[in-house]
């Protein structure tokens, strides 16, 4: 929880490659299995640890890992990717929040999940905790009719539901944040040098484009 919930069912593969962040099958040495999330790797072992658990952690080496977990089947039978920008952006930003898991958890509810998620990330966002982002390299810009859209990588033009309209404003902090870290702090200074604004608006506006960028998986938030 809350990215695999009860019922659900996962589509395990052999493991070929892996990376930080994704979701493996692993053996362990008390001769039992855990379905974990990887948080650290070096050369010979990797560091896991479950998306509910708020302390502790399995540390094991790289030949315990025995299949990986990139899909999983909804309750309704809906194959749905754990590795999209979406999902990997939520589980970055629930890095963010291991001490608060447990009441996290507790108020969080399958059929409200899109809500949940963006109610978090704005909580994050407007707490004072200045964590910092950056924009994923896996979009692309694409001008259609004279306005700037972006797409995955991978989106076939044909599905204009992917496509994410940039007015000038949005065009213009995503050209000068791409490739960099920052965060709500650089990003609202950043407006104010180009456009005559006052703060309190150019903060509001910064927030609700985060917002829409994070609720699309644009952005990943960084783990320092």
């Amino acid at each position: 929880m809350p990215f695999i919930k009860n019922g659900e069912k996962v589509l395990l593969e052999k493991v070929v490659d892996f990376e930080v962040g994704d979701i493996v099958l692993a053996h362990l040495p008390e001769v039992r299995y855990v379905l974990h999330r990887i948080i650290s790797c070096s050369n010979n072992s990797v560091t896991l640890m479950g998306d509910g658990n708020i302390f502790g952690g399995e540390h094991c080496p790289i030949d315990s890992l025995k299949a990986v977990c990139r899909f999983k089947y909804s309750n309704d039978n809906k194959m749905i990717s754990l590795t999209s920008n979406v999902q990997m952006a939520r589980s970055e930003l629930w890095r963010k929040c291991i001490v608060q898991r447990d009441s996290l958890l507790s108020a969080y509810a399958p059929d409200k999940e899109e809500t949940f998620w963006r109610e978090l990330f704005h909580t994050c966002l407007t707490s004072g905790n200045k964590f910092t982002m950056s924009i994923r390299p896996t979009f692309i810009l694409k001008e259609i009719d004279h306005k700037m859209f972006l797409l995955p990588m991978d989106t076939k033009l044909v599905d204009f539901a992917s496509f994410i309209s940039l007015n000038e404003s949005a065009l213009f902090l995503y050209t000068k944040m791409k490739g960099k870290v920052f965060n709500i702090d650089t990003l609202v200074k950043t407006l104010l040098d180009e456009y005559e604004v006052d703060r309190s608006v150019a903060t509001k506006d910064c927030i609700s484009l985060l917002e829409a960028w994070f609720a699309n998986g644009i952005i990943g938030i960084e783990n320092e």
